[in-house]
């Protein structure tokens, strides 16, 4: 047997693992993609309840803080008669800014936090760089 019948008798076995190192990766692929597009319609869905419920809180919060400043700036009023209604509203309503945007700059710094589908990229290009190495 010359070298070159063992070339062409083992070329069919390398071309079918090389085919089938390929399918694979296509198929590495295709999940990795259909994991991902899961995992975002998963979030989106969560993300979708989390927006009502926000939302009919923030409509209740918003009512409950007009009443409670009220409130306070009658009851501020009441406490100092020597300051004016105008002047309680104004403290009662600079108190009320001041809450209002910490919390604000506490929400921005939780959302800033959200990475779960940056993990989901990074898991696709780790595998998309395995494959090209190999």
């Amino acid at each position: 047997m010359t070298s070159q019948e063992t070339n062409n008798e083992s070329s069919p076995g390398m071309a079918t693992l090389v085919s089938g190192i390929l399918s694979d990766a296509q198929d590495l692929i295709k999940h990795q993609f259909t994991l991902f597009h899961q995992e975002l319609q998963e979030d989106f869905v969560k993300a979708k309840k989390a927006g009502y419920a926000l939302a009919i809180g923030l409509v209740f919060a918003l009512v409950a803080g007009i009443i409670i400043s009220a409130a306070s700036a009658l009851l501020l009023q009441e406490i100092f008669p020597q300051l004016s209604m105008a002047a309680c509203f104004g403290i009662v309503g600079l108190v009320d800014f001041l809450l209002a945007a910490g919390l604000v700059y506490a929400g921005i710094k939780k959302i800033e936090t959200v990475t779960a589908t940056d993990q989901s990229l990074q898991a696709a290009k780790e595998n998309i760089q395995w494959l090209m190495k190999k």
